[in-house]
């Protein structure tokens, strides 16, 4: 089974880096952690829109070379489609 893309940012982040992520999410560790270890959902980060889209903010902010942003669409089965979110990619990315 291949790993989730939080999962795989948990791996790459400092200790400092996820306290921050749950600082600026407004979650705790103990819940970014069982969503990227897929807990009760088969390994899969499933989560609500509001939590997504407050991981991806806070994953955005703190970008680095090694720890890149997690966006919604994979953390959220409804923002993944969701055709909204879609547009706005597709705006983000000059394609709209």
């Amino acid at each position: 089974m291949a790993q989730n893309k939080m999962r795989v940012w948990i791996e790459a982040a400092t200790r400092e880096e996820l306290e921050r992520l749950g600082s600026i999410s407004k979650r705790t560790v103990a819940t970014i952690r069982q969503i990227a270890g897929g807990y009760r959902t088969e390994g899969a980060a499933r989560t609500t829109p509001e939590v997504a889209r407050d991981i991806e903010i806070a994953t955005i902010k703190m970008q680095r070379p090694g720890l890149p942003a997690v966006y919604r669409e994979s953390l959220c089965p409804a923002c993944a489609k969701c055709e909204h979110q879609r547009n706005a990619k597709a705006v983000q990315n000059g394609k709209g």
